[in-house]
């Protein structure tokens, strides 16, 4: 039990507290009265699932590199140290984030950013034993402050919006990826979609709540791999975060297909752009377009183009 402790997120109460070659590569970014946050988070090993041709292997396993995270006024300054003691810095400016990727399954979980650097978008992935959940969700809500409201004032009314309709899984997890003082103006939810014209009728999407606030578009979901079977309804123990900064959307559109509506982002700075897309129901897509009109977000009906 005390490896399994030595293993889990921990806070750090200053740059000085850390091992002298980190907490050099934290100042040479970051000035210490600018760090709000400091998560340590132990290098551990989590084991990897591994299938082919439909066979499931053995796990495999995976190590990962010790790693410290600061949050900062302007930035999050990522800073690993591997086995031979080789040290990596990645700096994440806050203003380039176009999304916040959080998952967790069981007692693993990983946080990503992806931010549009000066070459082109790319990707940071922590994992992380979900013991420290909390912490990490404080650091979320930290980061997500950063992101400007960008409805029109008249729009940021309270919504009174109800999420009793919610299953409590994703009724639950919406309310924690909420910051005080955040207004939910818009949720739909889908069930998992599955393709109607395929052999064994595997699923398109997963269970999924959608979500607009005056500041991003969230999204609550399964792990897309859940169901493999034509009837299966095995329970999924994950859930998958996604968080789009409003700032940053370029784009935003529903492109009808025949079972599903896409709904189409890019998300960025200038011509450094992160593309997802997100198959809906269409009655959920049709209600999930009608809001966000309302709030002032144009919204073409179909296409991007």
């Amino acid at each position: 039990m005390d490896r399994r402790r030595a293993q889990f997120p921990v806070d750090v109460r200053s740059v000085s507290e850390l091992p002298e070659p980190v907490g050099e590569a934290l100042r040479s970014r970051q000035p210490d009265q600018s760090i709000r946050r400091i998560i340590k988070i132990p290098a551990h090993e989590y084991p990897v699932r591994r299938t082919t041709w439909r066979i499931e292997l053995p796990f495999g396993w995976r190590t990962t590199p010790d790693r410290t995270l600061a949050f900062g006024d302007r930035e999050i300054t990522v800073v690993e140290v591997d086995q031979h003691g080789l040290l990596t810095v990645t700096p994440i400016p806050l203003d380039a984030l176009v999304e916040i990727h959080v998952m967790e399954v069981l007692l693993y979980a990983f946080i990503e950013f992806i931010w549009a650097g000066s070459a082109g978008v790319e990707t940071k992935r922590a994992e992380y034993n979900s013991v420290g959940s909390t912490l990490i969700q404080r650091a979320v809500d930290q980061v997500r402050a950063t992101f400007p409201p960008c409805l029109p004032p008249v729009a940021r009314v309270q919504s009174g919006i109800s999420l009793a309709e919610l299953p409590l899984k994703f009724r639950n997890h919406l309310r924690r990826s909420l910051i005080p003082s955040e207004q939910l103006l818009a949720v739909t939810y889908q069930p998992a979609i599955r393709r109607q014209r395929v052999r064994l009728h595997p699923y398109l999407s997963p269970n999924r709540a959608v979500a607009v606030t005056e500041r991003c578009l969230i999204f609550v979901e399964d792990q897309r791999h859940r169901r493999r079977w034509l009837d299966s309804v095995d329970t999924d123990y994950s859930v998958v975060r996604r968080f789009f900064p409003l700032s940053h959307v370029q784009r935003l559109s529903f492109d009808p297909a025949s079972e599903v509506h896409w709904l189409n982002l890019q998300v960025g700075i200038s011509d450094i752009t992160h593309s997802a897309a997100i198959p809906l129901a269409p009655a959920g897509a049709e209600a999930l377009r009608a809001v966000l009109h309302d709030q002032g977000i144009a919204v073409p009906e179909r296409g991007l183009g």
